[in-house]
C-alpha cells in the first residue's frame, strides 16, 4: 500500500476569503483495512466539514469539523471484491480521491487431485475462494453434472463442483483435468483395464494378542489400499488408513489385540482384490463395578456393570429370594438393574449377586434416615471415579425434597448454593454446590478441593438427617460426555453452528462447526471455583482434549468453560471436516488427556447443501 505522490492541493470555496485544501487530496491503498490521519488547511476563522460520499467503506472515526486548520481520522474497510474500487470526501471547494485496490484472488481444491476406478462413477471436488471462478472440463470423458452443452460452470466463493466421468475401456491409466480461474487445475486420474494385483494368498490367519504383519502385492500398474475397521493400520503407508502402491510392494500393517472372546474378521481393500485378517478371540474375564451398594429399609433400586469382552456370556445370580437382578443374563459388557423387597427383619440384612465368578455386594438398612444408592458421572451415567468439579447424580431414596426443585445463584452472587431447602450433598465434609434436588435423585457439582485425592466420602444430609456413607475412587479426570436424552448413551448433547440442538431432524454438517458438552475435565487452569457461575473468566483443563468422529480426529478450536453455565460444565467447539462420515449414528469419542469418555455416544452428519 502507497501513498499518491501529491503533498498538496488547494480549491477556492465558493466564499472568495475562504480557502480549502486536504493533505494529502488523494490516496491510493491496496485491499487491506487502513486507517490515516488527514490534515485540512483552512483561512483563518473559516469553519468546514468533511463528509464521506461512500461511507460503507469510508468512514470518518475521529473529528471531521472545525474552524481554521485542522485534522480528522479516516479509515477505510477491506475490500474483499478483486476489483478496485474509488471514492470521495468532499467538503465545500476541496476533494479528497481515494482509491482501493481489490483483493487477489486465490482458489484452493480440495482434493487437488483424484484417482478412481476404471468404471463409470460420480465424484466431488470442493472450491475454497472469496472470488468468483469459472470451471470447465478439459477433457472429454469428464462431464460437469447439471450443465449445459457449453460444460462450463460459474459461482462466487465456495463451491462444490460435481463430475461425471465415463468407464475407460483402454488398457492403460488415464489423466483428465478441469480448470479453474486463475490457472488452477483439478487432475483425475483413471485406471486402465489391466490395471490387476495378484496376492500371495487371499486371508492371513493371526493370533489374539496381534503385531504387526504384511503382505505382498505384485502388479502392472496403480494401486491404492484401505483397511475397514479401525484395528488395523498401515505403518508404511502415505497414511495409518490409505497406501497408494506402484508395480511390486509390500505392504506392512499392525493389528491390536482382541478384546472380545469371538474371533473377528477385518479386510484391507488393495485394487481389485480383498484381503482378509482372521484375528482369535481373546479369554473372558469378569468384573463389576462399583462392587457393592447400600438400599434402604422400604426397597429400592441400584444399577451395577459387568466388565467382559464381547461374546463373554454371564449370568447374574442373587444368593437370596429380596434380591433381584434384571436381566438375568447377558454376553459382553452390560448393565442390570438391583432391586431389593422391603426390609420387615428389623435388622440390616445383606447378599450378593454373582457374576462369572465375581460378586457385586448389597447392604439394606433397617431406618428411615436418607440412602445414597449410587454416585454416577451425570454424562455417562455410569459409576466411574469422581474428578473435580464433576457434575453428578446422587442416586438414593429419602434424599429431602417431597419434589425436584432447581438449584441457583442467589441475587447478586455469582455461586450456585451449596444448600437447597436443607438439601445438601458432602464430599468429605464439604459442602458441593447443587444444580437441583428431589426424592430419589440430587445433581451436584464435586468440590475441586478432591484434586490430588485417592478417595472421598459422599453423604448427603437433610435438615440434619445423614445418610449412608458411600466411598467412591477420586481421579484427575473422569470425562463423561453430555447425551441429548440424558441416557448416557445414543445422541450427544450437541449445538450446530446457529445453536441449535442437533438430532437426526437437525444433523451436524460436513465443513461446518459443531459444540459438544462433557463434564469430569478435572481442575482447571485457572483453578476453578465451586458452583462459580463463568462470566469471561473462562477456565481451561489441564490435560489435552482430543476428539475423534468414527476414528477421525477432528479439529478442537476451544476446549473449556461453557459460558454462562456452572463451573464443572465444559464445552467443545469442533469442525467436521468435508471428508467426515456421514449418517443418523456416527460414533463419537472424546479424550481428556489419555481418559476416554463412554463411547457409545454417536452424532448425526449429512453432506452440506449444494445450491
Amino acid at each position: 500500500m502507497r501513498w499518491a505522490a501529491i503533498l498538496f492541493a488547494t480549491a477556492v470555496s465558493a466564499a472568495a476569503q475562504c480557502n480549502y485544501a486536504f493533505s494529502p487530496p488523494e490516496i491510493s491503498v491496496g485491499p487491506a483495512a487502513f486507517s490515516h490521519t488527514i490534515t485540512v488547511f483552512a483561512s483563518p476563522g473559516c469553519g468546514w466539514a468533511a463528509q464521506s460520499q461512500n461511507p460503507d467503506w469510508i468512514q470518518i472515526i475521529l473529528g471531521g469539523a472545525g474552524v481554521g486548520n485542522g485534522q480528522f481520522v479516516v479509515r477505510l474497510t477491506e475490500n474483499i471484491s478483486p476489483d478496485i474500487r474509488v471514492g470521495r470526501i468532499t467538503m465545500p471547494g476541496a476533494t479528497l480521491l481515494i482509491s482501493q485496490t481489490g483483493a487477489s484472488c486465490n482458489y484452493q481444491l480440495s482434493p487437488p487431485t483424484m484417482r478412481v476406478t476404471k468404471n463409470k462413477g460420480v465424484s466431488t471436488f470442493f472450491i475454497t475462494s472469496r472470488c468468483s471462478w469459472t470451471a470447465q472440463s478439459q477433457t472429454p470423458w469428464i462431464k460437469l453434472s447439471g450443465l449445459s452443452s457449453t460444460g462450463i460452470t460459474t459461482g462466487t466463493g465456495n463451491g462444490a463442483i460435481v463430475f461425471e466421468y465415463e468407464e475407460n475401456t483402454g488398457p492403460e491409466p488415464r489423466g483428465g483435468s478441469v480448470t479453474i480461474s486463475n490457472g488452477t487445475v483439478f487432475r483425475l486420474t483413471q485406471d486402465g483395464t489391466n490395471c490387476e494385483v495378484t496376492l500371495p494368498s487371499p486371508f492371513l490367519n493371526i493370533q489374539p494378542q496381534g503385531g504387526t504383519f504384511s503382505v505382498d502385492v505384485s502388479s502392472g500398474c496403480i494401486w491404492n489400499a484401505t483397511p475397514n475397521v479401525s484395528w488395523i493400520r498401515f505403518t508404511n503407508g502415505n497414511s495409518p488408513i490409505y497406501f497408494a502402491g506402484t508395480g511390486n510392494q509390500r505392504i506392512t500393517f499392525s493389528v491390536t489385540a482382541n478384546p472380545n472372546a469371538s474371533q473377528r474378521t477385518g479386510t484391507i481393500s488393495i485394487g481389485q482384490k480383498v484381503f482378509s485378517i482372521v484375528q482369535g478371540g481373546g479369554v473372558c474375564t469378569f468384573a463389576v463395578a462399583p462392587a457393592f451398594t447400600r438400599l434402604p429399609a422400604d426397597g429400592g433400586i441400584a444399577t451395577f456393570r459387568v466388565n467382559t469382552p464381547d461374546g463373554c456370556n454371564w449370568t447374574a445370580i442373587p444368593n437370596f429370594s429380596w434380591i433381584s437382578a434384571l436381566p438375568g443374563s447377558g454376553a459382553g459388557p452390560g448393565t442390570v438393574a438391583v432391586s431389593v423387597t422391603p426390609n420387615d427383619t428389623g435388622g440390616e440384612r445383606s447378599g450378593v449377586i454373582t457374576v462369572g465368578g465375581t460378586t457385586y455386594g448389597i447392604v439394606q438398612t433397617a431406618d428411615p434416615l436418607p440412602v445414597i444408592t449410587q454416585v454416577v458421572n451425570s454424562g455417562s451415567l455410569e459409576p466411574v471415579p469422581v474428578s473435580p468439579g464433576q457434575i453428578v447424580w446422587v442416586r438414593g431414596v429419602r434424599l429431602g425434597l417431597l419434589q425436584d426443585k432447581q438449584g441457583g445463584a442467589d441475587d447478586g452472587s455469582s455461586f450456585y448454593r451449596t444448600e437447597l431447602d436443607g438439601v445438601r450433598v458432602l464430599f468429605d465434609g464439604v459442602p458441593a454446590p447443587i444444580l437441583a434436588a428431589g426424592p430419589n435423585l440430587i445433581r451436584a457439582v464435586a468440590p475441586y478441593a478432591l484434586a490430588g485425592k485417592a478417595r472421598t466420602d459422599v453423604q448427603v444430609d437433610y435438615l440434619g438427617q445423614v445418610s449412608n456413607l458411600i466411598t467412591l475412587p477420586v481421579a484427575a479426570v473422569s470425562p463423561g460426555i453430555l447425551t441429548l436424552n440424558e441416557t448416557g448413551f445414543g445422541p450427544a448433547l450437541a449445538r450446530t453452528p446457529d445453536y441449535n440442538f442437533s438430532d437426526v431432524n437437525n444433523p451436524l454438517v460436513q465443513g461446518s462447526e459443531a459444540i459438544l458438552y462433557i463434564t469430569g475435565e478435572g481442575q482447571t487452569s485457572p483453578e476453578g471455583e465451586d458452583g462459580k457461575v463463568i462470566a469471561s473468566d473462562l477456565k481451561k483443563p489441564l490435560l489435552p482434549v482430543r476428539v475423534l468422529l468414527n476414528e477421525q480426529p477432528l479439529e478442537v478450536t476451544y476446549a473449556g468453560s461453557a459460558p454462562g453455565q456452572i463451573s464443572g460444565l465444559m464445552q467443545i467447539n469442533v469442525k467436521i471436516p468435508f471428508d467426515a462420515a456421514i449418517g443418523d449414528a456416527v460414533p463419537l469419542k472424546v479424550y481428556v488427556g489419555e481418559t476416554q469418555a463412554q463411547s457409545n455416544v454417536t452424532v448425526s452428519v449429512r453432506r452440506p447443501s449444494i445450491n
